[in-house]
């Protein structure tokens, strides 16, 4: 709930707002509603809420890979091809989606976890040095365009993701599980409604300079997402001092 209404109402505001294009708004909304909840929101969790840490990761995961991220495709897909008509256009989107090798990895990922599939010793091994060498590399990525950004071009678009990542997508989160209450279908764990939050509030995820370079809204992403690294070490050291 809180991370679709970042999404969307991300989207709507950067349109009728900032007067920005399609494809710049999808990801103007992706930032905001995007949690990096493997490399700082778990980390996090084991210092502060180390028995619910897993739980919390494996629900996160599965909200983002199976929700967000291919909704952004979509959007992303439908915005570089505003012409077409209702069925060209779904054939279209369906097509790249279903080949992207971001939602091909996600289904094999998957597959093999829910059926138990066991992996060759080959496989596995190169899939470990992929893994263990993926975040230097997006980091190298991510490096390398800001190191090429002007400052001059921080301007309101970022601060405007940057407080509805770190500040609006927290807030949407904690109004969820009050929705969820009032509905009868409340969360009774106050460290899993915790985590939730601090999940909610690191920077976006890792990947999103790298999904946004595809459509060319890389420095913008980058931007955005040195700014709210660098202001999350206030805004969470205060979320963890309130919850």
């Amino acid at each position: 709930m809180g991370s679709l209404t970042v999404l969307i109402a991300g989207y709507f505001f950067s349109r009728t707002f900032w007067k920005t294009s399609p494809i710049s708004s999808t990801f103007d909304a992706t930032g905001m509603a995007c949690a990096n909840s493997g490399f700082v929101g778990y980390p996090l969790l084991l210092m502060s809420l180390p028995s619910i840490a897993p739980t919390a990761l494996a629900l996160n995961m599965v909200v983002e890979n199976l929700v967000i991220i291919p909704l952004v495709l979509i959007l992303a897909e439908r915005a570089t091809a505003p012409t077409l008509n209702g069925r060209s256009l779904a054939k279209l989107i369906f097509h790249r989606v279903s080949t992207n090798t971001i939602v091909l990895a996600m289904v094999a990922g998957i597959a093999v976890a829910v059926f138990n599939l066991p992996m060759p010793v080959f496989a596995s091994n190169g899939i470990d040095l992929i893994a263990q060498s993926s975040v230097a590399v997006s980091l190298f990525v991510i490096g390398g365009t800001v190191a090429g950004i002007s400052i001059r071009s921080v301007g309101k678009r970022v601060f405007g993701v940057v407080i509805g990542k770190l500040v609006i997508l927290p807030v949407a989160v904690w109004m969820g599980f009050n929705v969820m209450a009032l509905a009868g279908a409340g969360v009774d764990d106050a460290n899993l409604r915790k985590a939730a939050i601090i999940m909610a509030a690191t920077p976006a995820m890792s990947i999103y300079p790298v999904l946004a370079q595809r459509y060319g809204q890389e420095e913008q992403a980058a931007s955005a997402m040195f700014v709210m690294t660098a202001m999350s070490f206030f805004t969470i050291s205060g979320l963890l001092y309130l919850l």
